[in-house]
């Protein structure tokens, strides 16, 4: 064995030498490492791998966490149900009240009708007693009077009910409530005033059932 160590060192010494001569040369030295040897299975590091109890405890952690997930969704399914339910329940409760609400407006408007028109037979009444009257009549004043107290009762009736003649004649003409028929050239009435009323207008409780049909002034010299 030191036989064998001598070789290689005097083998070593020797190669030295020589590149040491190379070198002094000026010539390129170029170094080839031996390649390293394989490690073997012996001396590879294999990764630690889990133990059995350590296998068992992630496995209880799954089976924890999936119960957990479906206890979640069956939870969720039944708060969805529930809210369907209410949903389609409100629906209902609401379409029973759109359908009690209309009923009881119509109810309503047919009782107002009906009272309107229980109020309006007696002045039917008098009208046919005043057209029964000028079958036999002589007198056209006694005629006339008649139906101006008709027209009377009438009109004291849609007052009551909240309806009002318009103002029209001499007034300022308003859009809203007059309705423009024609033009009239005029200094007797001022200028975009009212000068004719061809058809009474009527407002109920200050909304306008019909405007009134007028004639509006204007000034020739503008």
């Amino acid at each position: 064995m030191v036989t064998r160590h001598r070789h290689m060192r005097s083998a070593l010494n020797r190669a030295r030498y020589r590149l040491q001569r190379l070198r002094r040369s000026g010539k390129e030295v170029v170094i080839v490492r031996e390649p390293q040897p394989l490690p073997t299975a012996d001396s590879a590091q294999s990764p630690a791998e889990p133990g059995t109890a350590e296998i068992a405890r992630l496995q209880d952690l799954i089976r924890s966490q999936t119960d957990e997930i479906t206890a979640l969704r069956q939870a969720l399914d039944r708060l969805k149900a529930e809210a369907e339910d209410t949903i389609l329940r409100q629906r209902a409760e609401f379409d029973n009240y759109r359908k009690r609400t209309l009923k009881e407006k119509e109810q309503a408007r047919s009782a107002a009708t009906e009272d309107l028109v229980a109020k309006l037979l007696p002045v039917l009444d008098n009208f046919d007693r005043a057209l029964h009257s000028t079958k036999t009549a002589t007198d056209a004043g006694a005629i006339r009077q008649g139906v101006e107290m008709v027209a009377e009762q009438l009109r004291r009736l849609l007052e009551a009910e909240g309806v009002q003649e318009i103002p029209a004649l001499h007034q300022p003409f308003d859009p809203e409530k007059h309705e423009a028929v024609s033009v009239e050239h005029t200094t007797e009435v001022p200028d975009n005033h009212v000068s004719g009323v061809m058809l009474a207008g009527y407002e109920m409780n200050g909304r306008v059932i019909r405007p009134a049909m007028v004639t509006v002034a204007r000034d020739p010299g503008k």
